[in-house]
């Protein structure tokens, strides 16, 4: 469909573990807004919006264990 083909992604920069996730569903992303917090390696990175857009599927929770390159969130 037009609407898949529309979806961007947030992926993970780092093989890690998510802490926290800051957006929901539907909701309206700005550019550099937070939208998950990872550790890995001890140290806590910050996911940011690379653009503005709004959240279709968030693909991870809390406690979720991540792939470098995997995708957190679509986003359209």
């Amino acid at each position: 469909s037009a609407s898949t083909a529309d979806r961007r992604s947030v992926a993970s920069p780092v093989a890690g573990t998510v802490l926290e996730v800051h957006c929901r569903n539907g909701e309206a992303i700005e550019l550099n807004k937070v939208l998950f917090v990872l550790e890995a390696m001890k140290m806590k990175t910050s996911i940011v919006a690379p653009g503005v857009g709004r959240v279709a599927q968030i693909l991870v929770a809390p406690g979720d264990a991540v792939q470098e390159g995997q995708a957190l969130l679509h986003y359209e």
